[in-house]
């Protein structure tokens, strides 16, 4: 259980809309959001020189979210938008997408932050 990271450095291709260059950090996350989250929190200490354009989570091995593990992402996404890192959240369960749509964070702050499909954004 915990996380499982990934960075990604990709040069634009032609015709995706993305810009010039981007900087991706993914992490697969699984087990119980609230300590996996807090790990996320404590490593983005060290990405403000990064150039980050998004931190991505993959939530397909997320089963279920409860009040605290929304919370936590609440806290995470701020945390990460006052770095000037957006979050987008990827391949959730239906019920765990569900809730989080509940909550808001399908739309953080009037921006899209969920997508079912990762491979969209690679």
């Amino acid at each position: 259980m915990g996380i499982i990271h990934e960075h990604v450095d990709r040069d634009n291709r032609p015709g995706k809309g993305r810009p010039p260059a981007w900087r991706l950090k993914i992490y697969t996350v699984e087990g119980p959001l609230s300590f996996v989250l807090a790990d996320i929190i404590e490593h983005a200490k060290a990405w403000p020189e990064l150039n980050l354009s998004a931190l991505l989570l993959r939530l397909e091995r997320v089963e279920k979210i409860d009040g605290e593990g929304l919370l936590v992402m609440r806290n995470l996404m701020t945390h990460m938008e006052t770095l000037g890192i957006p979050v987008v959240l990827c391949g959730a369960h239906a019920d765990v997408a569900a809730r989080l749509a509940e909550a808001g964070l399908h739309r953080f702050h009037d921006k899209v932050s969920y997508c079912d499909d990762i491979s969209v954004l690679l």
